[in-house]
């Protein structure tokens, strides 16, 4: 049973949670309510871990797991949305690459007659068919379509943003594609 008992927070001699308290029934949804500067965050990153209060407790059983997904987006890396957006197939190009080791692995046995490398083949099949099933050969179809598909910036031309933005490192000859467009200024995306 989650439990929170008595948690209080404090910051430079101000009280910013007084003894919150309150137990949660079993598939019960809370959400903590109140005007902006209530410490509506601080309760839930308490409650996440991430932050700890001055007094009081939080009890989560160990087949409890909190998710908390910040309001401030931070970003840490430098990839495109266009990198990103292809991150959602590497483990379908992980697993593109097995049945190629697979079919290495029996060139080279002897044993065509045996239990072991008839496993090596059915293995073999059922990946590709997975992969088959998955579109990983219209990967590259489908994230060009879905880039056609995105809106450009309102009044922005290449030039513009490739000045306002040096780390785009493309030449200002060169016209950028609506992923860059959209990884550069994201809030002049309309739909």
């Amino acid at each position: 049973m989650v439990s929170i008992e008595n948690i209080t927070v404090e910051f430079g001699g101000f009280t910013l949670l007084d003894r919150i308290s309150f137990v949660p029934n079993k598939n019960e949804r809370v959400a903590p309510v109140g005007k902006n500067g209530a410490d509506k965050s601080t309760l839930l990153k308490i409650t996440a871990g991430l932050q700890q209060p001055t007094h009081g407790t939080i009890s989560l059983p160990k087949e409890v797991s909190v998710g908390y997904l910040s309001q401030q987006m931070k970003l840490s890396d430098s990839r495109t949305v266009k990198e990103k957006a292809s991150m959602a197939y590497d483990h379908l190009q992980k697993m593109e690459q097995k049945p190629g080791e697979l079919h290495t692995e029996m060139a080279v046995r002897t044993d065509c007659e045996s239990e072991a490398y008839h496993n090596i083949i059915e293995r073999a099949t059922d990946l590709q068919e997975l992969l088959q099933m998955s579109g990983i050969h219209n990967v590259e179809a489908e994230m060009a379509a879905t880039e056609k598909e995105l809106p450009t910036p309102e009044g922005a031309s290449d030039a513009e943003l490739l000045q306002k933005y040096p780390e785009a490192k493309a030449k200002p000859d060169r016209v950028m594609n609506n992923w860059e467009r959209l990884t550069l200024e994201p809030e002049k995306f309309t739909h």
